[in-house]
């Protein structure tokens, strides 16, 4: 239905959607799960946003609104929250080289720097229990643990927004 038909961003997006879908729900023999993080990368105006728009029309009509996670996010303690729900959640994150580019910057918040580790942790937890964050008041603040943490990312850019946002060691 694209007016710019794009497959391969289609197809980033589906991996992402499937995988959230079955999250917590099947695993291979060894234990792989499906998570799975996407990158739609090209041009402005060459279409990205058109596999997040049919995802989300599918989302509604199929009835599964419980696996749509926000579009954007500010902590990793935030993404803690979303992971630790009983389905795979789907994040799809529009622009997210500057959403890199504020998580990365020397002058990001310390709650903003958490993100990337925190993705990262989830992903290399999927297959086992991934204890949170001890906080001083544990009783204000309690720790989140998340039993096979199932966050699927699907996240669009153009490649100057992109690459500009991370250096390798970053990447």
């Amino acid at each position: 239905t694209a007016t710019k038909p794009q497959p391969e961003l289609a197809v980033a997006n589906a991996i992402a959607f499937v995988g959230a879908l079955l999250g917590k729900k099947v695993r291979t023999p060894g234990n792989a799960r499906t998570n799975f993080y996407t990158l739609g990368v090209g041009a402005s105006c060459c279409g990205k946003d058109h596999s997040r728009i049919q995802i989300k029309q599918l989302v509604r009509y199929a009835g599964v609104d419980e696996i749509m996670a926000g579009e954007d996010v500010t902590s990793g303690q935030a993404i803690m929250r979303v992971a630790g729900g009983e389905t795979g959640k789907l994040m799809q994150m529009d622009e997210i080289g500057h959403f890199f580019s504020n998580v990365t910057s020397g002058m990001a918040a310390t709650h903003e720097k958490s993100v990337i580790p925190t993705l990262t942790k989830i992903f290399t937890s999927a297959g086992t229990t991934m204890f949170g964050k001890e906080f001083a008041d544990g009783e204000k603040d309690k720790r989140i643990d998340l039993t096979e943490p199932c966050l699927c990312l699907y996240g669009t850019a153009t490649p100057h927004q992109l690459f500009s946002s991370f250096n390798m060691a970053q990447v």
